[in-house]
Order: structure tokens, then sequence, then C-alpha cells
């Protein structure tokens, strides 16, 4: 029973995630970003560790999961340069270490924001809700940044997806063959396949009438709860920066 009640729970709690207004998560994420290189390391420890708690909920490990794990090569890639770096240029082991652990620490903690932003959110409500930021600049046409936002939400994970599919297919298939031809194979079919799915997202956009001023600019009202929830994580975030 405590398993089921907690599983709920957790559901109730991802589907608010989902729910919560754009306007104040794209702000509330900037914030984040803002903590992760302002605090110490402490701070970010805790803030990662709430990050990571989050994305393994029901409803978002899946795809957390499957987003993820193209970032942590880019995160060794980072670490490993800082560590070469700093220990090229005479500083003690201990210290190299230190400093490349705490950027792995930042950098994890970053991307974490940024995950947890893209796989709790439907890009039609970040678009909309960059739409409303930009509206008093760019007017009319504030509707085709929320279109672009949207877009690029919904592709990177294709993008990844694809490349990870199309990866296990090369190495299963010519695993002999030289690294060269492996990448210009592994190029050319993901280019291929991710054109060819461009008609049927244009198609999809315009069936659901999305090529459109109407469907970014509705109104948004303003819920209280939300904006109560957005008060106290940003003076939790003031406080993360005080540790």
């Amino acid at each position: 029973m405590g398993i089921v009640a907690l599983d709920t729970t957790g559901a109730r709690f991802v589907a608010a995630l989902r729910r919560f207004d754009p306007r104040l998560k794209m702000p509330l994420g900037l914030l984040a970003g803002v903590v992760v290189w302002r605090s110490a390391p402490l701070g970010v420890g805790l803030l990662l560790t709430v990050l990571i708690a989050t994305l393994l909920l029901p409803g978002l490990r899946g795809r957390a999961l499957e987003s993820g794990r193209p970032l942590l090569a880019f995160l060794a890639i980072w670490c490993g340069l800082k560590l070469g770096i700093d220990l090229f240029s005479g500083a003690a082991v201990l210290d190299a270490f230190t400093q490349a652990g705490e950027l792995g620490l930042r950098l994890a903690a970053l991307m974490t924001v940024g995950l947890l932003l893209a796989v709790s959110s439907s890009a039609r409500l970040l678009g909309q809700g960059l739409a409303w930021y930009l509206r008093p600049v760019l007017r009319g046409k504030a509707w085709q940044a929320g279109l672009a936002l949207a877009l690029m939400v919904h592709y990177l994970p294709h993008i990844a997806a694809t490349y990870a599919r199309v990866r296990q297919t090369v190495e299963r298939r010519i695993p002999d063959a030289p690294w060269r031809q492996r990448l210009e194979v592994l190029a050319f079919a993901c280019v291929r396949i991710l054109s060819q799915s461009t008609w049927k997202h244009s198609t999809a956009i315009a069936v659901r009438g999305l090529d459109n001023p109407a469907a970014w600019m509705r109104p948004m009202p303003w819920r209280a709860s939300h904006i109560a929830t957005f008060a106290g994580l940003t003076a939790m975030a003031v406080g993360l920066t005080c540790l």
C-alpha cells in the first residue's frame, strides 16, 4: 500500500509539474542556472540531488534516461579537459581533481536543469510562454519564435534517439569497417532519416493548426497556486546561494 501511495503521489506531482505555467517555469530554469554557478558545491549538490530525484519519478524516468545518456559523454569530455589542462599547467594533483570534480558537479546540475525542463514540459506550452514574453517586442511575429522553440524542444530528443538507433545498427552491421567509413555511414543515415521525417512533422503541424498565430497567442490566466509556488522556489534558490 505504501508503494502504491508513493507512486500515486509521484504521478500527481509530475502531472502538476507538466501543467505548471510556462511563463513561471522558464524563469525558474534561468534562476536555477544562476544558482548552479553562484552557489557553493554544497548548494549545487543539494540542487542536483533534488533534480535527479524528480527526474526518476514515474512519467519522467523513461524520457530522462533516454535523453540523459548522451549528456554523460559531454560531461566526461569537459571534466577530462579541465583535469588535463590543470595538470599540464603544473597544478597539484589533488587540486586538479578537486577543480575538475567541482566543474563536473556544476555542469551536471546545469544539464539536469535543462533536461528536467525539457522532459516535464509540453513543447507547445513552452512555445506559448516564449511568445508571451516576446509579444511586446516582436508583436505579431512572436508566435513564430514560440513555434521555433517548440520544434527545437521536440526535435532534440528525436535527433538523439535517431543517432543512438543508427549508431547501434552501424556497429552491428559493419563492426570491422574503418572508423571514417562508419562515421560517414552514420552521418548519411541520420541525415536521410531526419530529412524523411520532416514532411511528416510539417504535415502534423498543419493538421493541428499550429502554423498560425491563434495557436500560440491564446490567453493564459494567472493562477495563484502557481505564483505562490514560484515565490517559494525562488526563496529556496536564494537560500541555496547563501550556503
